[in-house]
């Protein structure tokens, strides 16, 4: 999240240079920092005109920002989307993962059940190498020519 608020930001700054506008920064009544072109009028009195000093983005990491943009973007209008046609969503299915589209079009029970097969299979999988575990915790080399070796779910919401 921090990397994308500061590729945002670097964004913001470099065109306010660019198009020679004045950058604002000021602090909200909960303590977190802004950065804009305009001002909210509450916040007027408490803001400060930012000097932009080296604004240039390197291009790698301007295009990567960009196509971040792009991604995400396409997401939110897949999520905010009506459910799609069955052409549409193939077409969808192509652009995102599979897992994304179907978080975005499971329903609540859905996702539960998916998460509790995706943890019973962890369980599974980690009770194989209870057999290969030696003192201290770790495991015999053998447990991984016999056992799964599953990454650990997300925890269910």
């Amino acid at each position: 999240m921090l990397i994308k608020s500061s590729a945002l930001l670097g964004l913001v700054l470099a065109s306010a240079v660019t198009y020679g506008g004045e950058v604002y920064r000021w602090t909200d009544e909960n303590g977190q920092i802004h950065y804009g072109d305009s001002i909210p009028e509450s916040q007027k009195r408490s803001a400060k005109t930012i000097t932009l000093t080296n604004t240039t983005i390197p291009e790698p990491q301007r295009r990567e920002a960009e196509s971040r943009l792009a991604r995400d973007k396409s997401l939110l209008r897949q999520a905010a989307a009506p459910v799609a046609s069955p052409s549409q969503s193939k077409a969808a299915s192509r652009t995102t993962s599979a897992s994304t589209m179907s978080a975005l079009t499971m329903s609540a029970d859905e996702r539960r059940r998916q998460c509790a097969e995706e943890w019973r299979k962890y369980d599974a999988a980690s009770a194989c190498f209870n057999p290969y575990r030696i003192k201290g915790g770790a495991v015999r080399p053998e447990a991984f020519q016999h056992c799964a070796q599953l990454k650990e779910p997300e925890r269910c919401r």
